[in-house]
């Protein structure tokens, strides 16, 4: 069925993640989610070479199949590329993976550790048009423990650390060292005195530790628990399920620091391309992940979140949601000439309306699990967090519509795909969507079943002076200039 698609149609591909590993950036993948340095360049460039040798992409450096130069591999492959169609249309294509920096959560962030302290706050804050005392009341109280009044907490936190270090499957040196460094630096008390708590349920009475009192005078930072992180060594908190508010501003005051999602070369291509483009009728951004936020609001009555979960957390930060500030400013950029991004990866479908003249049509897998199905298949733990894990998946289109007021579609249970049809002042996209259960079906040969299958959801977009009106549809318009 490629080689039928390919007869009939051109193919221009972008790789993301999963060429080379789930969630990668540069070439360090994650499926060990910290508990040991990943960066891999070797596998990184076999990964390249293999795309290259089996994608029809001809990047002006003679890629045709038969051999690529190691030169042109990681950390020199360049992707990024623009095709011009007339007047009619630009495409621009990125890459969000080669030079992308890590995650803004570490994989391995011992929850109770800070990522900023107080006196970093006071200084820190301001710049980014904040105060310390706004921020107070949500931030989490910690204690040194160095401090006399402390210390007496040390020995038994260093026992369940220690236990909790060696279940994960760590060396014995490589658990003094990260005990060591917890114990010597700030801990959020919460995560303490959480600590504590498991670690005296365990204990004979006369180890009982107690817990660490909190005082009004206890200074307070933002802590990886404070973004969500729970666990010793886990994407959730990490690239999944951060919370929203706490992750917000930990981007926001890193965002200066971090270099950006595209990193500097691609970014001046980017822009210099959109300029150049100016003249087109349409400008058509290609993008691995999607830009549109997906916001969940986990309070919401429908989910009947246990306590521990009922909170505002942003889905996936692997993709934009991870650079916000990065992503508003290209959103404000692209509003300019303005611009129809188009995306996938997230396995489900969204069309979104990001700014007067940005829309954005995310495309679902053609094969794999749809979103929706991932949530629930992976769903854990016990009988009331299963269920509301099967709740949030019943009930995620409504939660992500609701999470984000530019998004005017959302679907998370079926495969498929979309064709756009591009006129002159009209842009029609046509979503060809499957059930996700069915697509280990071959209906290939059986037209009516497969026609009988699909479900369509049609949106146009109009193209006005200094806009793009994205609205559903009900079908192609009749009348289309070509």
């Amino acid at each position: 069925m490629l080689q039928q698609l390919l007869e009939s149609a051109p193919l221009i591909a972008i790789w993301d993640d999963h060429e080379f590993a789930d969630d990668s950036w540069q070439d360090v993948a994650t499926f060990h989610d910290g508990r040991r340095d990943e960066r891999d360049a070797t596998r990184r460039r076999a990964a390249e070479q293999a795309w290259f040798e089996y994608m029809p992409a001809d990047l002006g450096g003679g890629f045709e199949g038969a051999s690529v130069d190691d030169g042109a591999l990681h950390p020199n492959a360049r992707i990024w590329r623009d095709f011009r169609f007339g007047k009619r249309a630009a495409l621009a294509f990125t890459d969000y993976r080669s030079a992308r920096p890590d995650h803004l959560v570490p994989e391995d962030a011992f929850p109770g550790g800070l990522a900023y302290d107080e006196p970093a706050l006071r200084e820190a804050l301001p710049k980014i048009g904040e105060t310390f005392e706004e921020w107070r009341p949500r931030l989490q109280p910690y204690v040194h423990l160095s401090d006399p009044d402390h210390r007496r907490w040390r020995r038994p936190l260093a026992r369940a650390l220690t236990r909790a270090y060696r279940a994960e499957g760590l060396a014995t040196d490589v658990v003094r060292r990260r005990v060591r460094a917890i114990l010597a630096a700030p801990i959020a008390l919460p995560v303490a005195n959480a600590i504590l708590a498991r670690h005296d349920a365990g204990a004979p009475f006369f180890l009982d530790a107690g817990q660490i009192p909190e005082t009004p005078d206890l200074p307070r930072g933002l802590s990886w628990a404070g973004v969500g992180k729970s666990r010793l060594f886990d994407a959730v908190g990490s690239r999944y399920f951060v919370l929203a508010e706490g992750y917000g501003l930990l981007a926001a005051l890193r965002a200066a620091e971090i270099g950006s999602a595209l990193g500097e070369v691609q970014s001046a291509w980017l822009d210099a391309t959109l300029a150049r483009h100016a003249d087109a009728d349409w400008r058509f951004i290609g993008s691995s992940v999607s830009f549109t936020p997906l916001r969940l609001d986990l309070r919401r009555p429908e989910v009947q979140a246990p306590p521990a979960w009922a909170h505002e957390v942003l889905l996936n930060v692997d993709h934009w949601d991870g650079f916000p500030v990065e992503r508003e400013a290209w959103l404000d950029r692209f509003a300019g000439p303005g611009a129809v991004l188009l995306s996938g990866d997230i396995h489900a479908s969204f069309a979104s309306q990001h700014r007067k003249s940005v829309v954005e049509f995310t495309v679902p897998a053609v094969s794999s699990k749809p979103l929706g199905a991932i949530l629930a298949r992976n769903a854990s733990g016990d009988e009331a967090t299963r269920a509301a894990g099967a709740r949030l998946a019943e009930h995620l289109d409504g939660l992500l519509r609701a999470g984000y007021p530019g998004l005017r579609y959302a679907q998370t249970r079926r495969n498929g795909t979309v064709l756009l049809e591009v006129g002159q002042d009209t842009l029609v996209a046509r979503y060809f969507e499957i059930e996700g259960e069915r697509v280990g079906e071959c209906l290939y040969d059986d037209p009516a079943a497969l026609a009988g299958a699909l479900r369509e959801a049609w949106f146009r977009v109009e193209r006005e002076p200094g806009r793009l009106l994205l609205e559903p549809i009900g079908a192609r318009p009749a009348a289309f200039t070509r």
